[in-house]
């Protein structure tokens, strides 16, 4: 592991007790950047927190995520560190994200070091951890990876069958996703070594482990669960392969007891981070124990897993609920988006759950909210999921809009950043309502006046988001209450697109004020607005034009 100078005192905490973790990869509006977003789980105590895990700040030491492109060479590395969105009893969880260059071609994105916690085989013996390998590949670099949420951990009953985990993985392009099991090169210590694990079953097609307990002679332990995540073309070929790593842990419930703590459960990790070759005691058993089918459910009004909650008002509000035959509900476990925030359990076994979106989030295509519902007893539902949309990698405003075209590729170079304070016209960056404060001193500043004129008339303040599709340089999607604006800001950026921006920065006190004149707004082809003089000038069904030529 490849640690900066900060981190070297951390790196011996951080180099085991590692619980698992993941990659994303996002597109960003500005077309020459990805988003990498990091979630990892660690041991408490070996979280890379200078004085333990928390959900109220980001962790004081990093990972070097490496990048080498396949071709040969590198690109741009990048310090992942990771802000804790729960801490178990256990461990720390939590994501982090960093932007990077876009690299030229395919590329291969992380890190490895040493060790695993150990691992339980089948027949009852522990194992060596092995090294950790974090890595993923990249071979389409205008693609967005797969979505999904990493479980923490899984929690799995001793002696049970038909048990499984779903990933229920969505992808934002639309391409087939099917799972794999990870090589020992891409996995390290979590790859299945043949034989060790033959409890552990995957169905590549749909993301879903399955567990058969009656293949397995341990009463506990933890079984490392690795896989890579792909997306494919239409042609079949791998866009991106990304890691996915959890543990499995193994318990034994007790249905003699009224109620279980933490206490109660199996001490998973603690003798045994240091200690190979151990064997624990056989089960020695194959009927089916009674709590196999004991395992409480979710109800009414939950919604269905998999369901989709519409994000794009910018906030969510959902009740989960479930019930038990073994007495009560104690708690809800889910993994959801920074921010999401769920009530205790109450009497009738229900959480609500609130979410308001940065805008941040409401530019993300999808956000996975995965869930389970725990009883008196310890025994824990099946995992469900849903997923809560958000407007995408959408440009919905002037500011989203300028960044991306006016990248300083057109014939003069203009750039977004150029827009600031552009002559007497131009006030603020791109501020539809700010004062004008003299006459326009070049063309360029008279194309912000005209585009201020036209928002005003289209709307008012606050301006409504819109749905701007750069590629085809059309604001077709966007609603009828928001397109107008859409119209008027496009109409802006691609003049300046091949313009200079001579009058940048363009200091107030030079300008000189103008003359007045009686005013109209004109709107034409329902989308169209413009301002224009009462006294010259007419709105006809094709836009303004001199008075009497309509």
């Amino acid at each position: 592991m490849k640690l900066a100078t900060s981190t070297l005192l951390a790196a011996t905490a951080t180099a085991s007790h590692y619980r698992g973790g993941t990659y994303k990869v996002r597109q960003t509006a500005a077309g020459n950047t990805l988003e990498i977003d990091n979630t990892q789980t660690w041991r408490k105590g070996s979280d890379m927190y200078s004085g333990g895990c928390r959900t109220t700040a980001s962790s004081s030491y990093s990972l070097n995520g490496s990048c080498s492109l396949q071709s040969g060479g590198t690109c741009q590395s990048a310090a992942l560190l990771y802000t804790a969105l729960f801490v178990g009893d256990d461990y720390c969880y939590g994501d982090g994200n960093n932007v990077i260059a876009k690299p030229a071609s395919g590329f291969s994105f992380g890190w490895s070091s040493c060790c695993w916690v150990s691992l339980t085989k089948d027949d009852g013996s522990y194992g060596g951890g092995g090294s950790m390998a974090m890595r993923m590949t990249v071979n389409d670099v205008d693609n967005t990876s797969p979505a999904f949420s990493l479980p923490p951990l899984w929690l799995i009953m001793a002696g049970c069958n038909n048990q499984k985990i779903e990933l229920q993985p969505t992808d934002a392009d639309g391409d087939k996703v099917k799972c794999r099991w990870a090589t020992s090169s891409e996995a390290g210590g979590a790859y299945n070594t043949p034989g060790y694990w033959p409890s552990l079953t995957l169905d590549a097609e749909n993301c879903i482990v399955h567990y058969d307990g009656t293949m397995d002679s341990s009463t506990q332990g933890v079984k490392p669960i690795g896989l890579m995540m792909e997306d494919f073309d239409s042609n079949g070929n791998v866009r991106s392969s990304i890691p996915v790593q959890f543990l499995a842990q193994v318990w034994t419930p007790n249905m003699s007891t009224r109620s279980i703590g933490a206490a109660n459960y199996p001490d998973w990790f603690a003798e045994k981070e240091h200690k190979d070759h151990v064997k624990i005691p056989g089960r020695g058993r194959r009927s089916l124990p009674s709590y196999c089918s004991a395992v409480p459910t979710f109800v009414a009004p939950t919604p269905a897993d998999g369901h989709i909650i519409d994000g794009k008002s910018g906030s969510v509000s959902f009740t989960l609920a479930a019930q038990s035959q073994n007495g009560s509900i104690t708690s809800f476990s889910y993994q959801g988006p920074s921010g999401m925030q769920c009530t205790t359990v109450n009497g009738n076994g229900e959480i609500t759950c609130n979410w308001t979106l940065t805008d941040a989030q409401q530019k993300i295509e999808s956000h996975s909210f995965c869930y389970d519902a725990t009883d008196n007893l310890g025994l824990v539902t099946n995992r469900q999921c849903l997923t809560i949309s958000g407007r995408g990698n959408k440009i919905t405003n002037i500011q989203e809009m300028a960044t991306a075209v006016l990248d300083g590729s057109g014939s003069k170079g203009f750039t977004a950043a150029d827009g600031n304070n552009y002559g007497c016209a131009g006030r603020g960056l791109y501020d539809a309502f700010a004062t004008t404060v003299g006459a326009q001193v070049d063309a360029q500043d008279k194309a912000f006046y005209t585009w201020k004129k036209c928002v005003q008339c289209a709307s008012s303040s606050p301006l409504p988001a819109y749905d701007y599709d750069q590629t085809n340089d059309s604001c077709a999607n966007s609603s009828n209450a928001s397109r107008g604006v859409c119209e008027c800001d496009r109409a802006l950026v691609n003049f300046l697109y091949n313009e200079a921006a001579d009058n940048s920065n363009y200091n107030a006190a030079q300008c000189v004020a103008g003359g007045y004149a009686n005013t109209g707004c004109c709107n034409w082809d329902t989308h169209m607005w413009a301002q224009y003089n009462t006294d010259h000038q007419s709105c006809c069904r094709d836009g303004v034009k001199d008075a009497g030529s309509c």
